[in-house]
């Protein structure tokens, strides 16, 4: 699939159930380090991606969406969660179905881990493991769900002042920090309970 492998990843793309009509549409944003996209492909297919080499997100909508990465079993992420990628292993999507839309976020490695470092001190030395679900109805993972919904809207408006680094930068900012709150991994107590924190003045 040319437009995936142009903004995300190389692929192999398996067909499961040709349509009789096939209608895919991708679009796609880039906002210094982080890759957004809104993708429907119009068929069922399989997409094998190999290693990332990104940090990653799929967030289903109508469809669920079968993955799994290196010897790690099968999972099935259904909406209302979004699948969370790691940027090792071999990457399969085992299945995407056709009438399934998914809007996706590839956020460069490095990027991420290096605010994982400024946000707690600790530069990580391997890559941050995600867990590989995110509940998205209710508490942070709702709020963030609803920061990016709110760029994806904007992607469909065109987004003119989006690409103006004054504001994809907060922006970006915004959407990698409101992950790291949200998705569970080793650093989030950190995040949660900052060296140094003072609670409220008596």
């Amino acid at each position: 699939m040319q437009a995936i492998k142009d903004a995300f990843y190389t692929n192999r793309l398996d067909v499961l159930e040709r349509p009789e009509r096939f209608g895919a549409s991708f679009d796609v944003l880039e906002i210094g380090g982080i890759t957004v996209g809104d993708l429907t492909c119009g068929a069922d297919v399989m997409v094998r991606c190999g290693e990332l080499g990104a940090y990653h997100v799929n967030i289903p909508l109508g469809d669920a969406l079968r993955w799994h990465q290196a010897t790690r079993p099968e999972e099935i992420t259904a909406p209302g969660s979004a699948a969370l990628f790691q940027p090792v292993g071999s990457t399969v999507v085992d299945r995407w179905e056709g009438d399934g839309r998914i809007i996706a976020l590839k956020i460069d490695q490095g990027f991420l881990e290096r605010r994982v470092e400024e946000l707690t001190g600790i530069a990580p030395r391997t890559p941050v493991v995600l867990d590989p679900g995110l509940d998205l109805t209710r508490g942070r993972g709702r709020e963030w769900a609803r920061l990016v919904g709110s760029l994806v809207d904007d992607l469909h408006d065109g987004a003119p002042l989006l690409r103006h680094p004054l504001v994809a930068a907060p922006l970006r900012d915004a959407v990698l920090n409101g992950l790291l709150l949200a998705a569970g991994h080793r650093y989030r107590d950190r995040l949660d309970h900052p060296a140094g924190s003072c609670g409220p003045l008596p």
